[in-house]
């Protein structure tokens, strides 16, 4: 991770090299409208996962898309307000979240069943063999 003592972390750098790609991009001829999305994952994806500080986690993603997956991904953000429109922001509705009835109903208590007394072992009613009739029942 990037630190360099202050308040600049791996986030601002990350998201600093994706928006100076974009600019390239626009510079380079690029119009600004075609460009949908810049992100900065700082150290959230890794492509090594074994070495955070490998060059290779230090990288930006084009994606480029064909009109009609554009068109599909304009479509899902139909009526979406940019952040930076505030009173837009402030003139929707509160979002609807429906509050689940408080639970009144009490458990009914768990059934109560009396112990059991184990009974007494009985004591072993086998008589002891000797080893000898032992010798003589398996003849």
């Amino acid at each position: 991770p990037y630190a360099n003592g202050g308040n600049y972390s791996n986030w601002e750098l990350s998201a600093e090299r994706a928006n100076a790609s974009r600019r390239e991009l626009v510079r380079g001829g690029m119009a600004e409208n075609k460009i949908l999305r810049v992100v900065g994952m700082a150290s959230s994806i890794h492509l090594d996962k074994n070495d955070g500080l490998a060059p290779v986690n230090r990288r930006i993603s084009i994606i480029v898309l064909n009109e009609s997956e554009m068109a599909n991904i304009l479509h899902e953000y139909e009526g979406a307000v940019p952040i930076t429109d505030l009173q837009q922001l402030k003139q929707l509705p509160a979002p609807h979240t429906e509050t689940p009835a408080p639970h009144t109903e009490t458990p009914a208590p768990p059934e109560i069943l009396p112990e059991k007394v184990p009974e007494p072992a009985a004591p072993d009613q086998t008589p002891p063999q000797n080893s000898a009739a032992a010798a003589d029942t398996t003849q």
